[in-house]
Formats: structure tokens, C-alpha cells, sequence
């Protein structure tokens, strides 16, 4: 196997290149449906789910990070790349995001709310949407990784797998490093 070389070797450079690269979405090609979860009396999500041409191979619930929204372009690039490889694709909106301030009751979201994207799963696999997998950037890869520690073996039959992207582990050490002076321009944003 041959090893990793970064395409940028600056790691600052590699952080913010991605957040401006062109990305080529055909948003024609696969419809999106605007669906509102209830998680808790008073409290809905949104998610916009799309499926593939024919039977998907699985349900992919992504989770956004820290500030995001389904309409992340990280988002919709993996989206439609697992649409076009037969997978069903629902971007979840943590509570506050992607413009539902109105319908998330009195809350927000954090690091440790797991419970709308598991009920958001459960609701899923009660349609017949099977196998889901949950897959989170950033913080919503520390709230999946969260949900599935959470459940334990209660998991089995509602998530098929989990995949963390970029996750913030340990969120005390990852606040720590971005009040370092060389990192001001992420403080500044989140």
C-alpha cells in the first residue's frame, strides 16, 4: 500500500481548501423530500431524504458538524456520491439548524444530544428502511459515536454501522487547541 501524502502539507491550508473547492453537484438528479421528525412532544427535526433509482443497499443518516446544516457542501458531496453508488441518503439537522429554530421547541442542539438522530434511526427502520448506517462529521461524528456507546448491544437491529469523520474526541483538548493564537481563525468562526 502506498502511504498517505496530503495534497497540501500545510494542515491550515488542507483545512480551508476544502471548504472552497469546487464541488459538481447535479442537484436535478436525485429529488429531495423535506421530512420533520418528531424526537420529543414539541420537538421535530428535519431531514431531507433521497433515494436512489431501485432497492437501496442501505440508509445512510448523515450528521452534520459543529454549525452545519444538511445543506453543508460536505454534506451534499457525500450524498450525492452514495446516491450514485445505490445507497438512500438522509441529512439529518440537529436541533436549531438548517432553519428550524421554530419547530425544536425551547432547546438546542450539543454534543451529547444523541437522542433525535437514534429516534430519527428508529423511525427508519419502523418504515422498513434497512440496514441504516449513521455517519457524523465533526460533532455530529461525536454524536453518533456517543449514540452507538449509548446503546451497546441494544444497537443490533436498528444501526448496521457507524462511521466518524473528522470527530472531536476529546472535546476539552480540541477547545484547548483552537484558543492557541495560530489557530484564531477557527475561534473566530464556531
Amino acid at each position: 500500500m502506498q502511504p498517505f501524502v496530503p495534497l497540501f502539507r500545510n494542515p491550515h491550508l488542507a483545512t480551508i481548501a476544502g471548504n472552497f473547492w469546487p464541488r459538481h453537484l447535479d442537484v436535478q438528479r436525485f429529488q429531495v423530500t423535506a421530512r420533520y421528525f418528531e424526537t420529543e412532544p414539541g420537538v421535530q427535526v428535519l431531514v431531507h431524504s433521497q433515494r436512489p433509482a431501485g432497492k437501496p443497499k442501505a440508509e445512510l443518516v448523515l450528521v452534520h458538524g459543529l454549525e452545519g446544516s444538511s445543506e453543508a457542501g460536505y454534506a451534499r458531496s457525500l450524498a450525492q456520491a452514495a446516491l450514485c453508488g445505490g445507497y438512500a441518503v438522509h441529512r439529518f439537522n440537529m436541533r436549531s439548524c438548517g432553519g428550524t429554530e421554530s419547530v425544536c421547541g425551547k432547546t438546542l442542539y450539543h454534543s451529547g444530544q444523541t437522542g433525535d438522530v437514534l429516534t430519527v434511526a428508529g423511525q427508519l427502520v419502523g418504515e422498513g428502511a434497512e440496514p441504516v448506517v449513521l455517519i457524523g462529521f465533526s460533532l455530529g461524528g461525536n454524536v453518533v459515536l456517543k449514540g452507538a456507546g449509548e446503546l451497546g448491544d441494544r444497537a443490533h437491529g436498528l444501526i448496521a454501522g457507524i462511521c466518524a469523520v473528522s470527530t472531536p474526541i476529546d472535546l476539552a483538548a480540541c477547545v484547548k487547541t483552537l484558543k492557541k493564537p495560530e489557530n484564531r481563525i477557527y475561534s473566530e468562526r464556531f
